[in-house]
């Protein structure tokens, strides 16, 4: 299993709240438990966003939305089904950076974006604005600069502590 990954839980004993719940993976790297043994995940839930360590032999990952019609998620309410259905819907097509986020590709440059994207107004590493009507993507090279700029603001909070 991977950063961002959509799973299942099943069988837990002391936190049976959380059995037959989706939830994604939330860090990158996993801990041993010193108790058991057991090798622990990251996860939040999807409803709720509740943050929790969960032994990964109690996690069942979902590989596709088709996947939601196996035995295995049978126990899961139609609320929590919907819940990772649209995260899987909204996730299409994007890229992973693990422990950061997940990104969208623009494709060429100055192609037409879908009518809900807002007017937005980026601050670039340079320190000048530029401004983006709506439905109109930034020149592929001023993409770059502000995925790059995103990457190190993202990456010195993590490394400051703030989420």
């Amino acid at each position: 299993m991977h950063y961002d990954d959509p799973v299942m839980i099943r069988g837990l004993v002391n936190r049976t709240n959380l059995n037959n719940r989706f939830a994604r993976i939330a860090h990158s790297s996993s801990k041993v438990s010193k108790t058991s043994g057991l090798e622990l995940r990251a996860c939040q839930l999807l409803i709720g966003e509740i943050n929790f360590w969960c032994p990964e032999a109690h996690l069942v990952k979902v590989e596709s939305m088709k996947d939601l019609e196996r035995h295995a998620f049978h126990g899961a309410t139609k609320r929590e089904k919907d819940s990772v259905l649209l995260y899987m819907h909204a996730n299409e097509g994007s890229q992973v950076i693990p422990d950061v986020g997940r990104v969208v590709s623009l494709g060429a440059a100055n192609a037409e974006v879908p009518r809900w994207f807002p007017p937005m107004e980026y601050t670039l590493p340079d320190g000048s604005t530029e401004r983006c009507e709506g439905g109109v993507k930034l020149p592929s090279e001023q993409d770059r600069q502000v995925i790059r700029y995103t990457a190190r603001q993202a990456t010195a909070c993590l490394q400051a502590g703030l989420r």
